[in-house]
């Protein structure tokens, strides 16, 4: 117990002192946690209560205001990482000031530029485009100052980078079991308070574990960097390290040989999985096995563990044949730049474990080139020779094409991918209309000229949720409330199923017992429903609703008003055999008609024998 103890008084130490060593960078996590912990309490208010609060107004922009926040923590991180608040100095306090004022300018930009409409023009260049830039580079600016942070916290340590990466995993390892203790006592805490009171079906027991993440864990990982006060030497620590983690990555690498093995003997291509596989056993095991160093002996055992990071020596080449033989056939993309960028980075690993073991902590220095070149270098970064490379196959493919009148399969494949790459890039929309190869004029001169239309044509799935979209009704001058649905022909079975035509769509209409069929024209609003989807693809069921509700109310022809209150559609559209193809799968419509009752002489009736039903 006494023990026990002991350990829970260092353990809050270490986060007093966090904050205390990263006043600004932790501040900051706490903020930023507490904010994500109020946005999803809101959650448990419905839609339209949420929509009336004043502080939901805080969250209409809260992926944006996230990612700023973890720019200027990165950024915070490292200034206070590089300068600890120990020196004192004028000119170190100037600096700091002025790094977390400079950070905070460019997370607020970040956040801004992220905030674009896509269709919005700064300076030429389209809201899409610029947010794509800028997603590139908070992934390439957030890596480089991480790197940074660790890079710092070694060189202020004063021990060695294999030793300074042994404290680095106590000290990670401790802190995620206390957090694991504390997420399951919030969450049972929370959970009976939920299930009893509020009924938010999770939503609160989530808030509470945002709240341990931003006060406890993220700084509990700050301070796991800095801190090399912790016992590596410990029966237990060494047999973690040397036996079980050890352990583990010898059999996942003695299955990856056993399976190449295999592969040799039957003479067959490694699988596309294969790549990844290796990469995770490198990130995995190399720095397991360096860490197996500080241990070392004079036992067969050690001398084995020793010449581990060499058995991946054999592995790269076939890392490097599985990525130039898909960039040559189907060309550079950014997953691809990536993984060329990892087996270089590997190559340079082995090579200062061979040459200089006591001098690991360089392969920092080089994975931070390596992030600012993929990510960063203006021409070469991974988006930019990725478009370029994608948009010389498809102007090549495409004008070959049309001029010779066929290609090989490879080339079909390169052609196809090329188009679809580009199609989700923005910036490239004039270009992608410009070589469309799913265009209905082009596909028709590929079935005139007697060449495969399967292989150019494009069907894609769309599907149109609008919900709820009444609010409230306006009944003056209006008599009688019917709701309606669509006939029931439209789910028949499919020989009978009644043909989907939206410019005269059949809704059936129950009064006292009887059935009437009306014939109401909704194309305009079906088309603005798909034209939505087709800009907004990943839009929510209330955000849909929402966009859709000002033009869901139809005057008819005979003064009565419909109001569309759900409008369910799922269909497929594209090319298909050279022409334009449109196929509705299936449709459920409810609206809300508005009429006058009128006499057999079509007056108006009385007031006193209105029905309203």
């Amino acid at each position: 117990m006494k023990s026990f103890r002991e350990n829970l008084l260092l353990l809050w130490k270490r986060i007093i002192q966090s904050y205390a060593d990263y006043r600004v960078t932790v501040s900051a996590v706490a903020l930023l946690a507490i904010y994500g912990a109020t946005e999803n309490f809101l959650y448990i208010f419905d839609y339209d209560v949420r929509k009336q609060m004043r502080i939901w107004k805080c969250f209409y922009y809260s992926t944006e205001i996230a990612v700023g926040m973890m720019i200027f923590i990165c950024t915070a991180m490292l200034i206070e990482s590089g300068i600890p608040y120990a020196q004192k100095g004028k000119k170190e306090k100037a600096v700091r000031i002025l790094g977390c004022l400079a950070g905070g300018v460019i997370a607020g930009i970040n956040a801004w530029g992220m905030s674009l409409e896509g269709s919005a023009q700064i300076f030429h260049v389209s809201g899409s485009a610029i947010n794509r830039w800028l997603e590139q580079f908070f992934v390439g600016y957030a890596l480089l100052l991480l790197l940074g942070t660790v890079y710092f916290c070694h060189r202020k340590s004063s021990v060695g980078f294999i030793e300074y990466m042994l404290h680095v995993l106590v000290n990670w390892c401790v802190t995620t079991a206390v957090f694991f203790v504390l997420s399951i006592g919030v969450m049972l805490v929370l959970s009976v308070v939920d299930m009893l009171f509020i009924e938010s079906y999770g939503l609160l027991g989530d808030t509470g574990l945002i709240l341990v993440m931003g006060l406890y864990y993220v700084p509990g990982c700050i301070m796991a960097l800095k801190n090399t006060d912790s016992n590596i030497e410990t029966p237990l620590g060494r047999l973690l390290i040397r036996y079980v983690l050890t352990g583990m990555t010898i059999c996942a690498l003695l299955i990856v040989y056993v399976y190449l093995l295999r592969n040799l003997i039957l003479w067959e291509m490694p699988s596309n999985e294969l790549f990844g596989i290796i990469t995770g056993i490198f990130c995995f095991g190399m720095p397991i096995w360096v860490m197996d160093y500080y241990y070392r002996d004079e036992t067969r055992y050690m001398r084995i563990l020793q010449r581990l990071p060499y058995a991946l020596i054999p592995l790269i080449p076939v890392q490097t044949y599985a990525m130039c033989v898909r960039i040559c056939e189907y060309g550079m993309t950014p997953g691809r730049y990536m993984g060329m960028a990892v087996v270089v980075f590997e190559i340079t690993a082995l090579l200062v474990w061979h040459f200089q073991k006591e001098k690991m902590e360089r392969t920092l220095v080089f994975a931070g080139v390596c992030v600012f070149i993929v990510f960063l270098m203006p021409g070469i970064n991974r988006n930019s020779l990725s478009d370029r490379w994608q948009r010389m196959f498809l102007e090549t493919y495409y004008h070959k094409l049309l001029t010779q009148g066929s290609l090989s399969q490879t080339e079909i494949q390169r052609l196809k991918g090329a188009y679809q790459y580009l199609k989700n890039e923005p910036g490239m929309t004039a270009l992608v209309e410009e070589y469309n190869i799913y265009e209905e004029s082009f596909a028709s001169k590929l079935v005139q000229a007697g060449m495969d239309a399967e292989a150019y044509t494009q069907i894609e799935s769309h599907q149109i949720h609008c919900r709820q979209m009444v609010d409230s009704l306006d009944v003056n001058g209006y008599s009688r409330f019917y709701v309606l649905n669509e006939d029931a022909g439209y789910h028949a079975a499919d020989e009978e199923k009644l043909p989907v035509d939206f410019s005269a769509f059949q809704l059936r209409k129950e009064d006292e017992g009887t059935e009437e069929i009306i014939t109401v024209d909704l194309s305009d609003f079906a088309k603005r429903c798909m034209d939505y989807e087709t800009r907004h693809p990943e839009a929510s069921a209330a955000e849909f609703a929402e966009a859709m509700k000002s033009y869901n109310r139809i005057a008819l022809d005979n003064g009565s008003m419909l109001y569309l209150n759900e409008f369910h559609v799922r269909y497929q559209d594209g090319i298909r055999d050279g022409e334009a193809y449109l196929e509705i799968m299936s449709v459920d419509v409810e609206g809300m008609l508005l009429e006058e009752a009128k006499n057999s002489f079509g007056l108006p009736l009385r007031e006193d024998t209105i029905k309203v039903r």
